[in-house]
């Protein structure tokens, strides 16, 4: 059971319940949580501590279209991983490690050195 508010998870019989005109019930694992809803009618999404406010600023910073995206990148990249054989790996080791000689001769004004042959 989930808190209504700030939406921590409650233990079983810690939880207060309260009922609603029409039917509809909140739990509340707090009276801090409880006084922000019913008696201060404080928004979850405007409030820092909860778990509303920490998902409405992931969505407006990243957004839902580019998390999902990292989602799938993810899973892509351990797909990947799994299906490469030994030497394949080799390989892209030998690769970065490449790469990363080349920025190191470049050094701090970002030259491309690959084709430089002084």
């Amino acid at each position: 059971m989930k808190c209504s508010f700030c939406g921590k998870e409650i233990a079983p019989g810690r939880a207060r319940i309260v009922v609603k005109d029409d039917g509809n019930f909140l739990t509340f694992c707090s009276s801090k949580c409880e006084r922000n809803m019913l008696g201060v009618k404080r928004s979850p999404q405007k409030v820092k501590w909860t778990e509303n406010y920490h998902e409405e600023k992931k969505i407006k910073l990243y957004g839902k279209e580019k998390k999902a995206k990292k989602k799938e990148i993810v899973e892509e990249k351990k797909a990947k991983k799994k299906k490469l054989s030994k030497k394949e790996r080799r390989e892209i080791r030998k690769r970065r490690k490449e790469e990363k000689k080349i920025k190191k001769k470049s050094g701090e004004h970002g030259k491309d050195v690959r084709n430089d042959k002084t």
